[in-house]
């Protein structure tokens, strides 16, 4: 709804924690059976660009191409993606073509895009994950209401833990005699969901068709998903890179974001993947289920029932969450080996020295040798 109104030349930018993350939701919203889901399967006329031709995922210019999920004949919507691990000559070239847009656009980016970014206009500043800490929060919200103009900002947090995020924020914000909240309020999930999936004629839609369309919407990103096995990879090194993302708050914000309460299983829905979080595995990253099939101090269980598959999905989970800070295992394996080599070298030099401690008696036959001169 965002970019419904005809002629709407708004401009947006969505924060996402990680780069593997920008683009696998980059790709969800420029997707070619997007289009036939709204019924927007013509091409672009303004920018000249197929949205069905599924070629063009492979080619440079997939960094800003029309997002028909966001898009209606009357107002095509760009997305672009930015993150740190592209190329300085495409960041630049990215910057620039979303900074001059005079249409409809909408950025996907990390926090590569939360300084020394200016641009004119900046309507709305999303961010679907929250920052890592207050400070990065104001410079990523800073992008809009620039030079006395109004933006808007908006921060999606997880019931729960994450909901006392929110005065945190609010003591970053000047308050006045009349306002005491500094601008901040909240919205609850069926009222983003109203106004993320109401008809775009403005009719009122009941909470049964929002459920019934917003449904609609995840089971479009999890066929799609499916589908494909490079997306499905896709999807599944987003939601890995995620999970390590989130356990890198700073430590005075932790307690808000604990990985410990992160639900694994909803979190990989929110990805599109249909597997348990323990059987998300993705080439060249150690997943869930290969760590738990190795290592000396993880229990084996054969699922050969329901309650056993359970037992193997939270043992999974359990090991995800010790792998987040970068094979936590592995490291404690060099630190043990090392511990061992120390111990084995402190061992020998001890018998060493006693050694030439009793020759050095039998030496000078006494009881007291050189060293001891008290």
């Amino acid at each position: 709804r965002t970019f419904a109104r005809k002629g709407s030349a708004m401009k947006a930018i969505i924060f996402m924690s990680c780069a593997d993350s920008v683009d696998f939701h980059h790709k969800a919203l420029i997707r070619a059976d997007a289009s036939s889901e709204k019924g927007t399967a013509e091409d672009d006329s303004d920018s000249g660009i197929d949205v069905n031709n599924s070629s063009l995922s492979n080619k440079k210019d997939d960094m800003m191409l029309p997002a028909p999920s966001i898009s209606n004949p009357a107002n095509p919507v760009t997305a672009y993606r930015l993150h740190g691990s592209l190329p300085q000559a495409d960041r630049t070239r990215i910057t620039q073509a979303f900074s001059k847009s005079t249409n409809a656009s909408l950025l996907i980016a990390t926090d590569v895009a939360s300084r020394g970014l200016d641009v004119p206009n900046l309507d709305l500043v999303i961010e679907y994950d929250p920052a890592f800490s207050k400070e990065d929060h104001l410079h990523r919200i800073g992008r809009t209401a620039r030079l006395g103009k109004d933006g808007r900002a908006i921060i999606f947090l997880s019931p729960g833990g994450e909901e006392g995020y929110i005065n945190v924020l609010k003591s970053s914000y000047k308050t006045t005699d009349t306002n005491t909240t500094g601008n901040v309020t909240g919205m609850t999930v069926d009222d983003v969901l109203q106004k993320g999936f109401s008809p775009a004629t403005g009719t009122v839609a009941s909470k049964k068709e929002i459920e019934v369309a917003a449904t609609e919407f995840q089971l479009a990103i999890e066929r799609w998903v499916v589908a494909d096995p490079k997306v499905r990879e896709m999807a599944g090194k987003a939601f890995m890179s995620h999970v390590r993302a989130y356990a890198t708050h700073i430590a005075s914000e932790r307690k808000w974001f604990d990985i410990k309460g992160l639900h694994l299983g909803h979190l990989a829905k929110a990805f599109g993947l249909r597997d348990p979080p323990a059987k998300v595995n993705v080439q060249g990253l150690r997943g869930a289920k290969a760590i738990a099939k190795g290592g000396n101090d993880r229990r084996r269980i054969v699922a050969s029932s329901s309650e056993g598959a359970k037992q193997v999905g939270k043992v999974g989970e359990r090991v995800l969450r010790a792998d987040v800070n970068v094979d936590v295992a592995e490291e404690r394996q060099k630190r043990k080996a090392a511990d061992v080599d120390e111990t084995v070298d402190a061992e020998v030099s001890a018998a060493k020295m006693k050694a030439l401690t009793r020759n050095r008696r039998l030496m000078m036959g006494a009881g007291a040798d050189e060293f001891n001169l008290a």
